[in-house]
């Protein structure tokens, strides 16, 4: 057999024979807080008037096309309903035959403030299709030991491509753990802890999210995700104004039909940090199934991230462009042949416009929480 058709081969097994027992996996973004109506519902509408976030990630172009995935989110918070609107799309691409998922969503959050924390729930409605070009699949059948592919299938696929709704819900916590020495703030340390389910009706055992081409019950597997993260302030010289700032952040995918049975679900492990300096921040990250030590069973990467957010304007109601970049270099199973992982991330916040509340908040005690120290 060709080396050339091994792939589009093992394509068409996957397709055809596999369906019924195969569970497709969502895309997991390296940059999770720069796409964060896709971390969460829960954190829609946490920037001051609309925001526009986009993000494309490209995946071992090397192997047959690899992956592609792209998302897009228009959000609105509105203070006066402590509410945060979104409209999602996310589409996303794999190997020769083109299979295509795409998703368009509403998100609604909302938020109960404190004096220095808030608590924020989300639910996300999604119609999503599925859709594949079985023109481009080559199955076993076809091919001649001697010849290569020279014969007709026998397979009869029976869609090209397969419609549904979902429902996604996310919790989120975030706090200000301030340090005060009388009157005088001495730092402002910034903290989130949430979750997020996606795919709730696949968690009840419902027959919505069905994304077989065969008309078998191939339900979207449930997916659990938490995470965590902060900004802390690091002073090296009392009484001299720095802008260094340490930010960890750590996620914790799980989905599968048995979410808690680690043997049988699949898991996305990442954790590390960036330093802020002014609007600028680098930042280090490992990625695996398991924390270290990682074992060589399957794929770990180290990510290099790095980006920018900038003000433009010097009034509250400023904009905000941040810009971030992202490569996952593989250490071990695909490894650096599969051509690496790419992310680039644009956020574009308009916080001047107008929404329903007339007047500000001030120095309220209870308020939402700004977001510049997020992303």
């Amino acid at each position: 057999m060709k080396s050339g058709l091994l792939p589009i081969v093992l394509w068409g097994l996957l397709c055809l024979v596999g369906l019924k027992s195969a569970r497709a996996q969502d895309p997991s973004f390296s940059q999770f807080y720069a796409n964060r109506p896709y971390l969460s519902p829960a954190l829609v509408g946490l920037d001051k008037g609309i925001t526009v976030s986009a993000i494309s990630r490209v995946q071992w172009f090397r192997a047959d096309q690899g992956f592609r995935t792209h998302a897009l989110a228009v959000e609105l918070q509105e203070p006066l309903l402590k509410s945060g609107f979104a409209l999602t799309f996310h589409q996303d691409n794999q190997g020769l035959a083109n299979l295509a998922t795409t998703s368009v969503g509403f998100a609604y959050s909302y938020s109960i403030p404190g004096p220095k924390h808030n608590v924020h729930f989300g639910l996300q409605a999604r119609w999503a299709q599925r859709r594949i070009d079985w023109d481009r699949l080559t199955f076993s059948d076809q091919l001649h030991p001697i010849y290569g592919l020279v014969n007709l299938t026998s397979a009869q696929p029976l869609n090209d491509r397969v419609s549904y709704w979902d429902v996604d819900f996310g919790f989120a916590w975030r706090f200000d753990a301030g340090e005060s020495r009388g009157q005088r703030t001495l730092s402002s340390s910034r903290y989130i802890v949430g979750f997020a389910i996606h795919h709730l009706p696949s968690l009840f055992g419902a027959n919505q999210a069905n994304e077989s081409f065969q008309n078998l019950e191939t339900i979207v597997p449930p997916r659990f995700t938490f995470h965590a993260g902060g900004i802390i302030p690091i002073t090296f010289l009392q009484g001299v104004k720095n802008e260094f700032a340490i930010s960890p952040n750590f996620k914790f995918d799980i989905q599968g039909d048995n979410l808690f049975n680690f043997s049988q679900s699949l898991q996305v492990f990442t954790l590390g940090a960036n330093v802020l300096y002014h609007n600028l921040y680098a930042g280090l990250y490992y990625q695996d199934r398991f924390p270290f030590p990682g074992g060589i069973q399957h794929t770990n990467a180290f990510i290099v991230v790095g980006g920018v957010d900038l003000e433009l304007g010097h009034s509250a109601s400023a904009h905000k462009l941040f810009i971030g970049f992202s490569v996952d270099i593989n250490t071990t199973g695909l490894g650096i042949e599969g051509g690496n992982v790419y992310e680039l991330a644009l956020r574009y916040n308009f916080a001047d416009f107008p929404g329903l509340a007339t007047k500000s908040y001030g120095a309220s005690s209870k308020r939402i929480l700004d977001c510049k120290s997020f992303y």
